[in-house]
This record gives C-alpha cells, sequence and structure tokens, in this order.
C-alpha cells in the first residue's frame, strides 16, 4: 500500500475532528436522507437512489454514434444494453440490488431492469461454460485503452478478458437464482420464467462442473487451468506477484472469497428450491447443495488443511500464494458463515461462534471507540457496535496508512443486519454517517441522488462502490 500523500492526510484528520459534530448533525437535522431513522426502510430506498445516480450518470442517449459514445470511468449505464459497464460482478450486484428492492416496494421497473441485465449477459458475457469477466458491448470508447500512457486508473480492468472466474460466475448464480424466484411470482409475466429458470439451472450446473475439484472452490475454471501463479493480475495485467521458486508457478492457489462467494451462491439456490410447490422432487438436489455449504464451511474453518477462520490470528485468505488479509475478503468469509450458520453450528442457539468470530475481526479492522462499545458481563462485546472498518488490520498499518472503503464498510453492515436478524432496525448511525460523508463529497447541481466516492480518502466517483453498496444493504436478507 503507497504512502498516503500528506494532503490527504490532512483532509482525513479534518474529517476526523469535525466526527463528533457530523454525528450530531446527522442525528439531529432531517434531510432527504434520513439517516437515522429506521434503517432497514432507509436501507431500501437508498440502494434504489443508488442505482438511480448511476443509470443518470451517462450525459448521452445510448446512441451508436461514435460522438456519442460513454467514458468507461465516469459513464456508468447503457441505456442501450441496460448494462452498468461491461464487467460481471457489478452488473450483477445493480440486478440483484434492484431485485431486492423491487420485492418490497414492487417497483415494476427495478424488475424490468433486471430482466435486461440478465438477457444482455447471457448475450455478451456467457460463452456456453460460463461467464467471461469482461466482454466489450454496447457504446463505452475503449479509444484511451490503446494509448501507451493511458490516463484510466488500473486500465487493465477495462480491457476485454475471456477469462472465468469464481466469483464472476458465483455472482451471476445468486442473481439467476434471485430472479428465477421473483419470476415464480404471480406479479411478475410468466413469459420470462422458462428461460430464467432455465438459465439458472445451467449456470448452476456449469459452477459446480468448473469450479468444484472435489475439495474446494477454484479460482479460475478448471477448463481455464484453475488458477496458478501464472495467472495475470486482473488489476494490472502482469504475472502474479510471488517469491515462489519458478517451480512452483504452475501450482494452483485459492482464495478465501471464492469459498465464501460459492457458500452465498449455494445458499441462494437453497432458497429457489424451497420456493418451488415440489419440495420432495428436489430433495436430492438440496442434500447435494447442503453438502457443498457444508464442506466448503468447515474448509473456511479448518485451521489444520484449510483457511484457518477457527483459529483468526493464523487464519488465510490465500492458500498456495503469501498475500496479506484485508476487511473485503474477510468480510465475505464472515458474511458467508453468518448466512450459512444454521447448516455449521445447528445447536448454537445463542450464535457464540459467530460472535467469536466478528469480535476477533473488528478488533483487527476497527479503533477503540468507548463511545459506540458495548460491554456485557463477559467483557467487550463488538457484536452491535456501530463503528466503521479499516481495510488493513490496524496491527499492520496504522491510520496514516490505511483506508476506509465504502465497499469493506458495506460488508460490515451486511453482516451486522444478519447477526441482527431479530432487530433489523436498529439503527447504525457511524455507518450511515460514513455513508453520508462519501456521497456529499459528490454534490452536483444535475445529480439529486448523490453517489458514493471510494473512500474516505479518495474522492473519486466510481462504479463498483456503488453497485456493492446497493446490494449490501439490501443483501444477502
Amino acid at each position: 500500500m503507497h504512502r498516503i500523500k500528506k494532503s490527504v492526510y490532512l483532509r482525513r484528520l479534518g474529517w476526523l475532528t469535525c466526527r463528533i459534530s457530523l454525528v450530531l448533525l446527522v442525528v439531529t437535522r432531517v434531510d432527504a436522507l434520513q439517516h437515522v431513522s429506521s434503517s432497514s426502510r432507509n436501507a431500501y430506498r437508498v440502494s434504489q437512489e443508488m442505482l438511480e445516480g448511476l443509470q443518470s450518470s451517462s450525459k448521452n442517449t445510448g446512441t451508436s454514434s461514435s460522438s456519442h459514445l460513454l467514458d468507461l470511468e465516469t459513464d456508468f449505464y447503457d441505456d442501450s444494453t441496460g448494462l452498468y459497464s461491461e464487467g460481471v460482478w457489478h452488473n450483477c450486484m445493480a440486478g440483484i440490488a434492484g431485485l431486492r428492492v423491487h420485492h418490497v416496494n414492487r417497483n415494476q421497473h427495478l424488475y424490468d431492469d433486471a430482466i435486461r441485465i440478465a438477457d444482455s449477459l447471457f448475450r455478451y458475457s456467457w460463452d456456453g461454460t460460463s461467464f467471461r469477466r469482461r466482454t466489450w458491448s454496447g457504446n463505452w470508447d475503449h479509444s484511451r485503452l490503446q494509448l501507451p500512457d493511458t490516463d484510466i486508473v488500473q486500465a487493465n480492468y477495462y480491457k476485454e478478458s475471456s477469462e472465468h472466474r469464481c466469483i464472476s460466475h458465483a455472482i451471476a448464480y445468486i442473481f439467476f437464482s434471485i430472479l428465477a424466484q421473483q419470476d415464480n411470482d404471480k406479479d411478475n409475466a410468466k413469459d420470462n420464467y422458462s428461460k430464467i429458470c432455465s438459465q439458472q439451472s445451467l449456470i448452476a450446473k456449469k459452477f459446480v462442473d468448473e469450479f468444484w475439484n472435489g475439495q474446494r472452490w477454484t479460482t479460475i475454471s478448471r477448463t481455464q487451468g484453475s488458477g496458478t501463479l501464472l495467472r495475470p493480475s486482473a488489476s494490472s495485467g502482469a504475472a502474479t506477484r510471488t517469491t515462489e521458486s519458478s517451480s512452483s508457478t504452475e501450482a494452483p492457489y485459492y482464495r478465501a472469497v471464492d469459498q465464501a462467494l460459492a457458500v452465498l451462491a449455494c445458499l441462494q439456490h437453497l432458497q429457489l428450491l424451497d420456493s418451488k410447490e415440489n419440495e420432495s422432487e428436489n430433495k436430492d438436489e438440496r442434500d447435494r447443495i447442503i453438502h457443498l455449504i457444508q464442506t466448503t464451511c468447515n474448509d473456511l474453518l479448518d485451521d489444520k488443511d484449510g483457511f484457518g477462520y477457527n483459529n483468526l490470528p493464523n487464519s488465510q485468505t490465500y492458500l498456495g500464494l503469501n498475500r496479506n488479509r484485508n476487511c473485503w475478503h474477510e468480510g465475505f468469509v464472515m458474511l458467508a458463515l453468518t448466512s450459512a450458520r444454521d447448516y455449521i453450528w445447528p445447536m448454537d442457539t445463542q450464535e457464540g461462534s459467530l460472535k467469536i468470530l466478528w469480535n476477533g475481526l473488528m478488533e483487527r479492522y476497527t479503533t477503540t471507540d468507548t463511545t459506540t462499545t458495548t460491554t456485557t458481563t463477559t467483557g467487550k462485546d463488538n457484536y452491535t457496535v456501530s463503528t466503521t472498518v479499516w481495510h488493513w488490520a490496524l496491527s499492520e498499518k496504522d491510520i496514516e496508512y490505511n483506508v476506509r472503503y465504502c465497499g469493506d464498510n458495506a460488508l460490515a453492515y451486511a453482516i451486522r443486519r444478519n447477526m441482527q436478524s431479530k432487530n433489523n432496525d436498529n439503527d447504525d448511525d457511524s455507518f450511515w454517517t460514513f455513508i453520508d460523508m462519501l456521497r456529499s463529497k459528490n454534490k452536483s447541481n444535475d445529480n439529486m441522488n448523490q453517489l458514493a466516492s471510494v473512500a474516505d480518502v479518495y474522492p473519486q466517483v466510481r462504479l463498483h462502490p456503488n453497485t456493492e453498496l446497493a446490494a449490501l444493504l439490501v443483501w444477502p436478507p
């Protein structure tokens, strides 16, 4: 992680200095966002605002004229295809958000938008085996990518890639499962039901065929080699950096985040099966999916041969590759284990195992704040802490070198919401204050629905913080 510039650090100090006054401002004022009112209603409303803001970001009508091409970095939506940029991950996140909000407020255009995303993903990204990571489509201008000194940040992300990634396939699996479940709703047109169910079934089958090796989920499809140290970085295009000897570069490596997304995808498939009328006909499939969930979760927890989350101080987010742990990877692990707890710890009605793990993660990624820490008879308990999380463990990178990302904090919010299922209206003031701050940096006269910037020290408005925020505010349920 590069050293944060002094000017940026001073801005952060300014933010920290006025933190108390900002909290008081948000608590006392009644504005359009109403961040400290009922958080569940607020979450669905803000999620919809994110989608509307992304759609309004593009400055043209989606025509194919070269004079109206979309900017890769700042135009987030193409009306001609219904796609949010050209990758799989963020389109599925946007689709999930829209479907979850539609489920609550029955806003038909959100459902129609999700259908358009699904159609375009199958048209442009699906190759019969899996989803290609990025396929150029629609009306985005790619000419700047051809320049040797392009000013696009992490330009390799925007280049075409036929790579089959586990998390891309998994998030599509989740999206199509939710869509198939909602298409079974009588309020939606039955014309889509057969097609969506067929696509979801194919996605589910190919996911297991291509990414499950009998022990854990591979980073890249098995057809494409499973993911080895020779795999180019998605952000830079360079070969994976490693200190291992060259003789080991063809060995596979595994990521905890891939296991976590696979668990979430299988859980979403279970919800789809449970929504069908003839549950007895799905028993074998259901048993198979539960076995995959339990096997994967046990591998995440195994501190001998797995990722080691039974022993948090020594756990790993990569196996076969030395990488620093971070809040985004570990957040998805925690979200998966939280969502699958009934299949891992069925007798742990007090969720003691989850609380121990969550407390440990909060100690790694949050600062001590006596105004938000709750104390029980057994001592400090971070289970209901309302605070913001840092990307790197504070024991490894102090605040001067650290950063608070929108996506990390959206993940923490989703985890807390699922752990507090009996009290979903419990306010999370610090989170909403943080999101309000990220959105308030980007006020403009022509954007009524403010989009979030990347992080506290990165004021750029980009696609990924907003699609992840929109989805994680309302999903998983």
